[in-house]
């Protein structure tokens, strides 16, 4: 890298080091430096923001344990706020998107609903467990063709009675 002053590039390397906040040791990895957080000035890394800000150790944010408790909960101001929940999974990501993210890998939600939710502009995307709960979902709200081949092949269900009348009469096993 280049540098108009050493001064200026010693304090940029000075960034990376896994130093104190309080006492300004310098320690040889982060995990050192947290362990001493935590003993020595009971103090609190978020794991999460660990995980996913993007900033240099020194720039992490410092919490007790009940500030970090607020602070996952969402119980503190700023543009760090808390970190949502899964429900499900009962875990927790780092912010909306990492949520979206989850919810979309690890959970079901129902394709006709969403597509009611978009076309209509109503309220938000509803996730399932698993599938058994999706298919007790479709049951009970849609029109599902309980014919074999299409209840093995799941996410077969309608909006509507014409709906899957029509897919009765173009599938000959239906």
């Amino acid at each position: 890298a280049y540098f108009d002053e050493k001064e200026t590039y010693q304090r940029l390397l000075a960034y990376r080091d896994a130093r104190c906040q309080k006492c300004f040791k310098v320690f040889g990895d982060f995990k050192s430096l947290q362990m001493h957080m935590k003993q020595a000035h009971k103090l609190f890394y978020c794991d999460l923001c660990i995980e996913k800000r993007k900033v240099f150790i020194g720039e992490q944010l410092l919490y007790t344990w009940e500030e970090l408790q607020d602070h996952e909960d969402g119980k503190e101001d700023g543009p760090m706020a808390g970190h949502p929940w899964c429900t499900m999974c009962r875990i927790r990501v780092f912010d909306d998107n990492d949520l979206a993210e989850h919810m979309a890998r690890e959970h079901y939600s129902c394709h006709i609903c969403s597509h009611l939710s978009d076309t209509r502009r109503e309220g938000s995307q509803v996730f399932y467990s698993n599938y058994n709960s999706l298919h007790e979902h479709f049951r009970s709200e849609h029109y599902v063709c309980e014919q074999t081949e299409c209840l093995q092949a799941t996410f077969v269900a309608f909006e509507s009675y014409e709906e899957l009348r029509i897919h009765q009469a173009r599938s000959p096993d239906c």
